[in-house]
């Protein structure tokens, strides 16, 4: 009797224990749930869970703000209290692996608070983040120029973009380490490099830049004969540029042209002749025809005389430009050219011209300012009474 009652105080205590155990569990947890999340960081201070939902819900509503002015208001809120982000970005920035890293990143290159730069640095450090992060970093405080200048050489292309980018940003640019990647085989990093380099350029430049023309690929010498665009073209440099147009394959002509079309004088006699030579030579349908003749036209590098003595051996479409070469300097036997041209073009009915005949109809019809369509003795009638009175900016070629 003794021994039940005993297993039966012992079951019960059992019981006890268990239930107040349970008590004390659901009594741990919603104390838990009851107080705020706290993770510990290096920032300067603790990350609460409020401060976490914060910039979520702000990287969430720019990604959903397609309309630039939108996501433009969103960002100068953002800004306006920066340093309440500060502590909830260094969170995030700490994780390279959460979903949301690579909008943190972008969201710290738009606040740039300056607290958020050792997390940038440290992030360089994984491969996949690392063009995102340096660009970012380099908008809170600009990237050391010894150090700017290594990225270029680095072995990811993604990387050397953002180098090139980065040094985009700067009053300083690195011209030597952007002129250096003009001899990549990378297109993509050739143009970047090329957009990336300052508006006018050192004339100690000029060797290194005629060195890449001078290399041999046809590509390479193109994009950095378009460096030359940025310097001075004296009577040296338009010299050296002419002799590697005469004989350049037609993407380096037209680097070339680039480059000579960028001075700001008409061209020497040399140097108009090797065109004219070139013009004879073109195939009609490639770019570099229209090249030839444009260089001509801004530079205005023209010669009435020259140009009418060479109209009659000229077929439709360099009639076309040479045409134009002459109302660039507001000669009336430009209108007479291409008046002439039409006619012929019409008499002889031929379809492969169609394209040439509405490029004259265009051009008349702009400077006219009347329709392309208008009847031509509308047209004659119309320049008869306004006949062209001296050198005037064309319309492109409508070809």
């Amino acid at each position: 009797m003794r021994s039940t009652t005993r297993r039966d105080e012992r079951r019960i205590w059992r019981r006890l224990v268990r239930v107040t155990s349970i008590i004390a569990a659901v009594a741990f947890v919603a104390m838990v749930i009851a107080t705020p999340v706290i993770v510990k960081h290096r920032g300067p201070r603790t990350v609460l869970a409020e401060d976490r939902q914060r910039i979520l819900e702000l990287m969430r509503a720019l990604r959903a703000a397609w309309q630039p002015k939108q996501r433009a208001q969103i960002l100068e809120a953002a800004r306006a209290e920066a340093e309440r982000f500060a502590t909830a970005l260094h969170w995030l920035l700490a994780q390279p692996g959460h979903a949301e890293i690579r909008d943190a990143i972008a969201l710290a290159e738009e606040l740039r608070v300056p607290s958020t730069l050792p997390d940038l640095v440290g992030l360089t450090a994984v491969p996949e983040l690392r063009p995102r992060a340096l660009l970012a970093a380099d908008r809170v405080q600009p990237w050391p120029l010894p150090e700017l200048e290594l990225l270029f050489d680095d072995e990811e292309a993604e990387v050397q973009l953002a180098a090139v980018q980065m040094a985009e940003r700067r009053a300083d640019r690195p011209v030597g380490g952007l002129l250096r990647l003009l001899r990549d085989p990378r297109a993509e990093l050739r143009k970047a490099a090329l957009a990336a380099l300052p508006e006018r350029l050192d004339p100690k430049w000029l060797d290194q830049i005629l060195a890449i023309a001078e290399y041999g690929d046809p590509e390479l010498a193109s994009d950095s004969l378009r460096a030359l665009q940025k310097l001075p073209i004296t009577a040296d440099t338009e010299a050296t540029i002419v002799r590697l147009l005469r004989f350049a394959a037609p993407e380096v002509a037209e680097g070339a042209l680039a480059a000579l079309a960028s001075k700001d004088a008409p061209l020497n006699s040399e140097s108009v002749e090797v065109i004219w030579w070139r013009i004879t030579i073109a195939e009609r349908g490639g770019s570099l025809l229209p090249a030839l003749f444009t260089c001509l036209e801004r530079t205005l590098s023209i010669d009435p005389e020259v140009v009418s003595s060479r109209v009659a051996s000229l077929d439709p479409l360099r009639r076309y430009y040479a045409a134009r070469l002459l109302l660039r300097i507001g000669d009336g036997k430009g209108l007479e050219l291409l008046f002439s041209l039409v006619d012929d073009i019409a008499r002889h009915d031929d379809p492969a011209e169609c394209a040439v005949l509405f490029a004259c109809r265009s051009l008349l019809g702009s400077l006219a300012n009347l329709p392309a369509a208008t009847p031509i003795g509308d047209f004659r009638r119309y320049f008869r009474q306004h006949p062209p009175t001296g050198p005037r900016d064309l319309p492109p070629p409508t070809l």
